[in-house]
């Protein structure tokens, strides 16, 4: 609790008003079942009020991509969105597209859900293959980038996935992904001004503020609408073993 305290101290610091929560569900080692994670979450919510902290929070789980999430989803074992019923927080594996997974995402897609899919900047094979996005965009899948992987904090080749698909107009969200006070932080300041610099302070509002609330109000999702004349940046050239020279 001391920790969770902390980190919610950092994010109203850096700015932050509400938060969804999204603990991993069926990850294999995490079930986190809905039920407990909106009494966890209305807990935590007293202790910020208790300590002052003006944090308002809301649940949420960041889904892996398994056989079983439809059902998961279908009888309310899984959590939504901010618990609106509207969109979900996918999570594919580090290094792969396992056989299947396009399909378990158009069966939730299918359940009148909207899938996200988190930190897609952080899977080899898209990254590898980035015009996958293009297809999954078409279908109306959304995307939502990490914070860190925009600042450059994770690495220029990672920064430059996002660059490459922030430029295409693909993407969503940013999110702080917080999972600590340090590192992996919810201070979302330097993300948020990477994404300003490339293009423009529109741009980074609907990533960091619109697209949120909507999601928090069960509303609609809106596409990022491209400058022009985004500040350039050098993106390396793609690989099957990621981005190289």
């Amino acid at each position: 609790l001391a920790h969770s305290l902390e980190m919610a101290q950092v994010a109203v610091d850096s700015g932050t008003t509400e938060i969804i929560l999204t603990p991993h569900h069926n990850d294999g080692m995490y079930l986190n079942l809905k039920d407990d994670v909106i009494k966890a979450v209305n807990d935590f919510q007293l202790a910020l009020d208790q300590n002052n902290i003006a944090l308002k929070i809301h649940p949420g789980s960041e889904l892996h991509v398994m056989p079983e999430l439809p059902e998961h989803l279908e009888s309310g074992m899984a959590c939504t969105y901010a618990n609106k019923n509207k969109a979900v927080l996918l999570e594919l594996p580090k290094h792969t597209l396992p056989t299947g997974a396009e399909n378990i995402i158009e069966q939730v897609a299918y359940m009148g859900l909207t899938p996200i899919i988190a930190h897609p900047e952080r899977n080899s094979a898209l990254c590898a293959d980035p015009e996958i996005l293009r297809e999954w965009v078409q279908s109306g899948w959304k995307f939502q980038l990490t914070n860190q992987s925009c600042s450059g904090q994770f690495g220029e080749a990672i920064q430059d996935a996002c660059y490459y698909w922030l430029e295409r107009g693909w993407i969503h969200f940013i999110a702080s992904d917080a999972h600590r006070t340090q590192g992996r932080s919810p201070d979302m300041r330097k993300g948020v001004k990477q994404i300003a610099d490339w293009f423009g302070d529109e741009v980074a509002q609907l990533l960091s503020y619109d697209n949120p609330k909507s999601l928090i109000e069960g509303g609609v999702i809106m596409n990022m609408n491209v400058p022009d004349k985004p500040a350039s940046k050098k993106v390396k050239k793609w690989s099957w073993f990621g981005l190289m020279r």
